[in-house]
């Protein structure tokens, strides 16, 4: 066999392959563009039982993996939230954060015949508590990535899927501590 039909057979074999590996997602470490004023008040994050941490789940019809989706989750709510507040664990917490459920996917955005992009989806809900137990704010929404993976491979997805954590606890900013969110921000 020439160089070019066994780089050619290669390529077909990657390709073949590729569709039937799971997609892999790890732990990542999103960072929200979040600012908010200091609150003086203590806030802590709580996981709903619909949090996916370590599982497998279907996205398009594909096997996929993840592992340490809670420690995400908790990164990028430390990254957005710790300036503002007091975050201490074990502290009685003047508000908290429940993500209640969780949801992930992702949408093809660019196509063509030699490459494809995807974005990382996160639909959620999530309830911001007050300390007697009170649910103050209620969100359901929708966090598209604002980064592509340009291929399955781990890096890309923990990319794509870290920035919509980011975009969620941004939206979860906006919505419960009246900030905007950095896509609604009028230009300096």
């Amino acid at each position: 066999m020439n160089g070019k039909r066994v780089k050619l057979l290669c390529a077909v074999m990657v390709v073949a392959v590729s569709g039937c590996l799971p997609l892999i997602i790890g732990v990542m470490e999103p960072r929200p563009n979040v600012e908010l004023a200091p609150a003086g008040k203590t806030l802590a994050l709580k996981m709903g039982p619909d949090v996916i941490d370590t599982g497998s789940f279907v996205i398009h019809d594909r096997k996929s993996q993840i592992t340490g989706f809670h420690q995400s989750l908790t990164t990028g709510f430390k990254n957005a939230f710790s300036e503002a507040f007091d975050l201490t664990p074990g502290k009685p917490a003047d508000l908290t954060l429940e993500i209640r459920s969780t949801e992930l996917d992702v949408s093809m955005v660019a196509m063509s015949k030699n490459a494809s992009a995807a974005v990382g989806i996160i639909r959620y809900r999530a309830h911001l508590i007050d300390s007697s137990g009170n649910v103050v704010k209620r969100l359901g929404a929708t966090a598209q990535s604002t980064r592509q993976a340009g291929t399955i491979l781990t890096d890309d997805l923990n990319r794509t899927y870290g920035g919509a954590i980011e975009v969620m606890y941004e939206q979860i900013a906006a919505e419960f501590f009246n900030v905007l969110h950095p896509a609604e921000a009028p230009p300096p």
